[in-house]
């Protein structure tokens, strides 16, 4: 059994299978695909593991339309739209941003990815969801306030009733082990966030320390914290 695969099974039975089947990955765009809906990722800390994990399954074209990997602040800004004053600036030293490592840079990666995916579908509806991940992975960059660990992770999907209205679910986590464990729990956890909003199962998962959920009237903009 491959790492990948026994992180999957980490994120708990309410949302993997038991006794084998089909694994996480699988059953999302499997759902995504009964569902006739697309998926778009943001990355950053995970560097396109997430969308790895995707195309690693035969077909998955069929509902994941691709992603971008925003590992520094400026290509969050200029490939997904992040507000560049969540950021630290060194013309600003007054100022108190949230950081890379935010709710609040984690919703707008993904609230700007669900946006930015439009382009290239010929209906113009492009994807229903997004998922964003953005971390510390180690084995540096940690402080007292964001250890190594630290991952927000945001999903943000097209309500169905008004495709103009978003809705971002964000979550910080706090994952163990070295950079490629967290890296995986993150991708992982991710998959498994998409899931639950896709089966309306409501519940917190492994390493989960802080759940934020805010509705978006306005496409392409991130609410307030």
């Amino acid at each position: 059994m491959s790492k990948a695969h026994r992180q999957t099974e980490a994120v708990g039975s309410a949302n993997t299978p038991e006794g084998g089947g089909p694994g996480l990955v699988e059953i999302v765009l499997e759902l995504l695909k009964a569902r006739r809906e697309r998926l778009a990722v943001v990355e950053s800390c995970t560097g396109g593991l997430l969308g790895a994990m995707l195309t690693a399954i035969p077909g998955s074209s069929a509902v994941f339309a691709g992603g971008w990997i925003t590992y520094t602040n400026a290509m969050k800004v200029a490939e997904v739209g992040v507000p560049g004053e969540l950021f630290p600036d060194a013309a600003r030293p007054a100022a108190d941003p949230p950081g890379a490592v935010s709710a609040q840079v984690a919703r707008a990666m993904a609230l700007g990815g669900l946006e930015h995916a439009r382009f290239g579908f010929a209906t113009g509806e492009g994807v229903e969801h997004c998922l964003a991940v953005t971390g510390i992975a180690g084995p540096d960059g940690g402080t007292e306030s964001k250890p190594v660990g630290t991952v927000w992770i945001c999903r943000a999907s097209r309500e169905t009733e008004d495709r103009g209205a978003h809705l971002a679910d964000c979550r910080r986590f706090r994952f163990p082990g070295d950079r490629d464990s967290v890296r995986e729990h993150a991708a992982t956890t991710a998959l498994a966030m998409l899931r639950q909003a896709l089966t309306g199962v409501e519940a917190a998962l492994p390493h989960q320390q802080e759940p934020t959920s805010e509705s978006s009237p306005e496409p392409g903009t991130s609410p307030k914290t």
